[in-house]
């Protein structure tokens, strides 16, 4: 009973402590900053944010559709349990904040946590001022801090964020800076912090930028410090970034942060993203598009220096001039480091194009110690590719340790050249199992021994590899599961590729490959060459008749998977064809075997006819591009069937077996008769 009245008495206490948050509102179009900041009497300005003291909890609305202009400094503090929330409220456009002249940034945020933004807009370019480098928001801890948990950054936009005559390009629209270590005060770091479903456009510099200079990796490893204090559950994920001049994502002085599902679209002098004295960093799922650098850089997958244990995987690269793996370590500075970087399963299309020396399919360059580049590819259609594998030593030391292997390097354009081909042999490095094809030159032998030691040649066969369409799927914005799905009927190997199970398994090979596909090892089977694995892919489709490879080799006699011919051919004589026997899981070599039936109910209504119809429904039907159409007439005689317009009802998962949903569609028809003939195609 004691037990029972302690935890009722902690609920009492926390439910009072709740009900004291309050809810402010700010509207700069009819509010005032001598109200009581109620809905009915908001405040006007954003210096209420410092002026005011906000309790666990509060809510910090401001009005949609305003704009408000000025800067801000203010120190506001929650907890995760019960954050302070900074957010918008009505309808219209997010709220817009546009900053000062006179101050470097629109929200500077000190000594800050426990606190969530939402919904928000930040401008600030003013490019006649004197302030060279701006800030939507600045996170600026004082020394001593502490560490400062649960920050949320949720459906923000920054846009057009520039500064004045003599930039330096590293304005930022969200910039964190932890000041490095005294030991006259408590060391500071960032915990729990999150950058999610936010956009960054025209931003002169960096989207964001999180750099903690308080016991990073580089203090303990280059500089000998025995303290390690970094910032930690760091996620930066679903963000969108156009035209910013240098990156979308710096990550300096983290561990274990992640980078995933994110688009950056067009830079002028940089990567995508990039960690830099972090140690665990994940990179993953993320598309990078038009990025540009013409001395450096400009990489899909970007290894800076001074990081351990950085993993990127299952990323996607057009039109990179830099190419698609760069591991670096800058071998001019003492004590610089890179090591046991991983770089898998990674596309690049059109990359690597720009003619330098420090340009190439896979860049290692400088003491990077114990990498791992494996199962990439790399295709370039209408740009030259200039080197397929690429070793130099950024001012000292070579790179050592490192393997390269079950890559696809595929080139239409200029022949590939491969630089310092000799390194590959030295210092512990290994370079094998790769695919050189299309005009790629395979690596030479170099006195008398095999660079790559197991080279081949031949052809991916990838799946309609490259088309018009390609650019209208990385349109403006572009969703990544779209993405993906197009990319799922384009660039994937198909039957008898030349790459199928020639790989080599290193130890901790990734257990699944681009597509989710497993990779794990059977008796006879190899991983698949380059970023998708065919062996254990369910809807490959060689020959893009949307009836996948799997499927039709069970019925090789019956199907071709490498010819499209066969789909619309009904091999068994039972009226369905052969992509209705696979969309209705049928028998094409059964002709009393279709799979299984919908059904349809008839309703008449004076003239109108309402039809609701029943039918089974794959549940890859999407990924497949599988497309139903139902068509009517009301007489046999007529040689033109109509189409239907159908309105979907709902969806039964798993109704007719598992993996087959029953979808319930509503069918409307002004027709007068009484007889209606219903056909529907798969196609």
């Amino acid at each position: 009973m004691k037990l029972w009245v302690t935890i009722l008495l902690v609920f009492l206490s926390l439910a009072t402590f709740s009900a004291n948050a309050t809810n402010y509102y700010i509207s700069n179009s009819s509010g005032n900053d001598s109200n009581d900041g109620s809905l009915q009497n908001p405040w006007k300005t954003i210096n209420k944010l410092s002026s005011h003291s906000f309790q666990l909890g509060d809510q910090i609305l401001f009005k949609r559709g305003d704009t408000f202009t000025g800067s801000v400094t203010f120190t506001i503090q929650g907890t995760p349990t019960l954050p302070i929330i900074i957010d918008a409220y009505g309808t219209g456009n997010k709220p817009h904040f546009t900053g000062s002249s006179s101050e470097q940034a629109v929200f500077k945020m000190v000594d800050c946590k426990g606190i969530e933004l939402r919904n928000l807009h930040f401008s600030a370019n003013y490019p006649s001022d004197s302030i060279t480098t701006r800030y939507g928001i600045y996170m600026s801890p004082n020394l001593g801090a502490g560490d400062l948990e649960y920050l949320r950054f949720l459906h923000l936009d920054f846009s057009n964020i520039k500064g004045g005559p003599g930039s330096d390009n590293l304005s930022c629209g969200i910039y964190g800076l932890i000041p490095e270590e005294n030991t006259n005060y408590q060391n500071t770091r960032w915990n729990d912090l999150l950058v999610d479903n936010c956009t960054f456009s025209n931003v002169d510099g960096i989207g964001t930028f999180i750099k903690d200079q308080c016991y990073n990796l580089a203090d303990v490893v280059v500089r000998g410090e025995s303290t390690y204090y970094p910032t930690e559950n760091f996620v930066f994920q679903h963000n969108y970034g156009t035209n910013c001049y240098r990156n979308l994502l710096r990550i300096n002085g983290c561990k274990g942060a992640i980078a995933q599902y994110n688009t950056m679209d067009t830079t002028v002098v940089g990567s995508g993203m990039w960690p830099f004295a972090s140690e665990d960093t994940l990179i993953q799922y993320n598309l990078f598009m038009r990025t540009r650098n013409p001395t450096a850089d400009s990489f899909v997958c970007h290894f800076d220096y001074n990081c351990r244990g950085t993993l990127m995987q299952y990323n996607i690269g057009y039109d990179i001039d830099g190419g698609l793996v760069e591991l670096i370590s800058a071998s001019e500075y003492a004590g610089s480091f890179q090591t046991d970087a991983v770089a898998r399963y990674n596309l690049g299309i059109d990359v690597g194009f720009r003619n330098t020396e420090n340009a190439a399919g896979i860049l290692i360059t400088g003491n990077v110690d114990g990498g791992k580049v494996y199962n990439n590819t790399v295709i370039t259609y209408d740009k030259p590719q200039y080197k397929a594998i690429s070793f130099k030593n950024w001012g000292g030391a070579w790179p050592s340790n490192n393997i390269i292997y079950n890559n696809v390097f595929y080139a239409l354009g200029t022949e590939s050249t491969y630089l310092n081909q000799i390194r590959g042999l030295e210092n512990g490095n290994a370079v094998g199992y790769n695919m050189y094809a299309g005009n790629v030159s395979s690596p030479v032998t170099w006195n008398n021994s095999q660079v790559d030691v197991y080279p081949y040649t031949g052809d991916p066969k990838f799946i309609n590899p490259y088309t018009s369409d390609f650019l209208t799927a990385l349109s403006s914005n572009p969703d990544w599961d779209e993405v993906v799905r197009y990319l799922s009927r384009k660039f994937k190997v198909g039957y008898n590729s030349d790459t199928i199970n020639l790989g080599w398994r290193g130890l901790d090979h990734a257990p699944i490959d681009f597509y989710s596909n497993s990779t794990v090892s059977i008796s006879g089977y190899y991983p698949t060459l380059g970023y998708h694995d065919y062996t254990y892919d369910q809807l490959v489709d060689s020959d893009s008749d949307k009836m996948p490879d799997v499927w039709e080799l069970q019925y090789i006699s019956t199907l071709n998977p490498e010819s499209a011919s066969d789909k619309l051919q009904d091999s068994d004589g039972d009226g369905a064809t052969n992509i209705e026997e696979f969309a209705f899981r049928g028998n094409p070599e059964d002709d009393q075997d279709i799979g299984y039936s919908g059904a349809y109910n008839f309703e008449i209504s004076n003239t109108n006819m309402i039809i609701t119809q029943v039918i089974p429904l794959r549940s890859n039907w999407d990924d497949l591009g599988l497309i139903m159409d139902t068509y009517w007439k009301s007489n046999l005689n007529q040689t033109i069937w109509s189409p239907t317009s159908i309105t979907a009802l709902g969806t039964n998962l798993n109704q007719y077996a598992e993996n087959i949903h029953s979808q319930t569609n509503q069918i409307y028809l002004i027709e007068d008769s009484d007889t209606v003939f219903l056909k529907t195609f798969v196609r």
